[in-house]
């Protein structure tokens, strides 16, 4: 009788597949940490955000020496009359807002701006919530794929 064995670890699996289940468990719960703080992050930023100045000129700086880093930096003159350089995180505004002589009002603990008299909600504010859930249901979900093992083992 040649039987042959198979290796089955404590947790009842079959070898490294165990293993590399809980490897994807832990990726999954590291990305959703990772976007959900990035978008709540971002969120609390503009939330917090408050600003008032006119656009007066941009101008680019790029990393040296391959210049493929490049950011755009505006001077504004604030609503008190002080000069200023103003840097957006990359997508705060739509693309093409940020024109000369463009009013920007926005008030704190608000996700609304005023462009030059005209209130608009932040463009981005939707797809960073969905990120931000999506993240914090990754990050339960795969703290509820490990608590039967994790539990087992501290108790």
């Amino acid at each position: 009788m040649d039987a042959e064995l198979e290796r089955v670890d404590a947790d009842g699996t079959h070898g490294w597949s165990g293993h590399l289940r809980s490897g994807h468990k832990l990726l999954l719960l590291c990305l959703s940490i990772f976007a959900a703080v990035l978008c709540e992050g971002r969120i609390i930023d503009t939330f917090l955000l408050s600003a008032d100045f006119t656009v007066k000129s941009s101008y680019r700086v790029c990393e040296k020496p391959l210049n493929n880093r490049c950011v755009t930096h505006y001077d504004v003159l604030e609503s008190d009359g002080a000069s200023g350089d103003f840097v957006p995180f990359g997508y705060q505004f739509e693309p093409g807002i940020l024109e000369p002589d463009v009013h920007i009002r926005k008030i704190a603990y608000s996700f609304r701006y005023e462009i030059d008299g005209i209130s608009h909600r932040w463009p981005y504010l939707w797809s960073h919530v969905v990120v931000f859930l999506v993240g914090i249901a990754g990050a339960l979900v795969s703290v509820r794929l490990w608590w039967p093992r994790w539990l087992g083992r501290q108790w």
